[in-house]
């Protein structure tokens, strides 16, 4: 829910409920006017007000909730993208197709995904808590070499090295599945997210976690392409080892720079949510930096990124 002290995205400003009624339970809508007429749907609509592009969105076929939303917002396009190329106009800036690039831990969900990723999985095998004894070591690791990829990698072997694949396939259907009924994803950033499909523009998931149930959330949202942390494999059963760099930090900014070259001259927005992110937002063409902690909204406020809060 959106309160009152929330510090919204440029654009995404809030207003006062609409004098023909609140949204319906559920529903975040973007309209031009409170008293503007608008088309109800299952899913999601867009109209145009003089060249205010609105969206309502409704939850319904992700099987999400929003309860006490109340509030009606405004998404212009000319805004919320921004007059980003100098020597483009807001009109034509708002009619240009954008690659939306999305973070997903802490960006479009509340928390970190791959912790209760792997202790759902220990639930279901608790033998194979017998692997953790080497946690100690991987710690030590770490402490030594500050290697994120290696770590992560260490625990996923810990608990998961030599399952087979229909049997983690299994576990991260019913994994992903749970993100419905479990609010797991924040309210605003999924009304961004509908905001870039209505606009046409290409959406793009990036994240450091692995491929184990990453794809399958980018599926479940309706991304374009998935880009996260490759895992080994040894025949159909998981090596764990990665088979990629861990998708963070500057790892990131190379990723972008490869999807500047899957769609040349198209205009990159990218969300991110940590100070590892601001590596690859500031190569974006905008970004807007969501959730940050102190640390992170000092850099961002040193390298000229937006902030804002998605509750």
């Amino acid at each position: 829910m959106l309160h009152s002290q929330t510090r919204l995205p440029q654009g995404l400003k809030r207003r006062a409920a609409c004098n023909q009624g609140h949204p319906p339970a559920g529903a975040v809508e973007c309209v031009a006017e409170p008293s503007a007429d608008r088309t109800r749907a299952d899913d999601c609509n867009r109209t145009s007000h003089n060249g205010c592009h609105c969206i309502e969105f409704r939850p319904s076929t992700l099987g999400l909730r929003i309860s006490n939303v109340s509030s009606i917002y405004i998404i212009e396009d000319a805004v919320f993208k921004g007059n980003y190329l100098s020597n483009s106009s807001a009109a034509d800036t708002a009619s240009k197709r954008w690659i939306a690039l999305f973070d997903l831990d802490g960006t479009l969900t509340w928390r970190d995904t791959l912790l209760p990723f792997l202790l759902g999985f220990l639930r279901r095998r608790p033998h194979r808590a017998l692997g953790l004894w080497r946690i100690p070591v991987a710690l030590w690791r770490y402490w030594r070499d500050r290697d994120r990829g290696a770590l992560k990698s260490s625990v996923i072997r810990m608990l998961m090295q030599g399952e087979k694949r229909a049997t983690l396939d299994a576990w991260a259907q019913t994994f992903v599945a749970g993100f419905k009924s479990k609010q797991r994803f924040r309210p605003v950033a999924l009304a961004v997210l509908e905001t870039h499909r209505a606009a046409g523009d290409h959406l793009v998931l990036l994240s450091a976690s692995p491929d184990l149930y990453v794809p399958l959330i980018g599926e479940l949202l309706g991304f374009e392409r998935t880009l996260c942390t490759e895992l080994q494999w040894q025949g159909d059963r998981l090596d764990g080892r990665l088979s990629t760099q861990n998708r963070r930090g500057e790892e990131k900014v190379r990723c972008l720079k490869w999807l500047r070259d899957q769609y040349r001259n198209v205009p990159v927005i990218a969300y991110g949510n940590s100070a590892s992110d601001l590596d690859h937002l500031r190569e974006a063409d905008r970004a807007l930096l969501v959730n940050g902690d102190s640390a992170a909204r000092r850099l961002a406020a040193k390298w000229e990124v937006a902030v804002s809060y998605w509750d």
